[in-house]
């Protein structure tokens, strides 16, 4: 973890090659990353009808040179995984962050549909392990004129 309050956290992420992370959400979250380096593939479904399990699919590769940010929303491609092809490393900038008691990550396999969508059947992976790291970099400092305050909507200078 780079930075991290109760707004939002910065974190970066090692995939070694030939990784991919499990297929999971972001629930209620907003989530902004951005390859440092490396290749990824990256798989997005977005709900189609969300009570029954159906989701349709994404798919975009590319390197860090030619990839832009990459965004998902709280009803927008929140499930998704990031695939190695080289080692690689992924800033994300999550908000609000996890939660153990209100948004936890749920993992998803997909199986695909007849009609071309995917049925998302939940899961908990065995074999999936994040280790944290301390951060050795520069101190990242949010300025209080850019933090949220409570009650109040955060304001952007002109």
């Amino acid at each position: 973890t780079v930075y991290g309050d109760k707004d939002l956290v910065m974190a970066v992420f090692l995939l070694p090659k030939g990784v991919a992370m499990p297929l999971h959400d972001h629930p209620g979250m907003t989530v902004a990353s951005k390859l440092l380096y490396g290749m990824v593939e990256v798989e997005e479904y977005d709900w189609v009808d969300k009570p029954k399990g159906f989701c349709r699919k994404y798919i975009e590769k590319g390197d860090a040179n030619e990839m832009k940010v990459h965004a998902i929303g709280a009803e927008y491609c929140n499930i998704h995984t990031f695939k190695a092809i080289t080692n690689s490393a992924i800033l994300d900038i999550i908000t609000p962050p996890y939660d153990p008691k209100t948004r936890s990550p749920n993992f998803y396999n997909p199986t695909l549909l007849e009609n071309g969508l995917y049925m998302m059947e939940k899961y908990m992976p065995s074999e999936f392990r994040c280790f944290e790291e301390p951060y050795h970099g520069p101190k990242v400092n949010i300025p209080n004129d850019l933090l949220r305050n409570e009650g109040s909507e955060m304001q952007m200078e002109k």
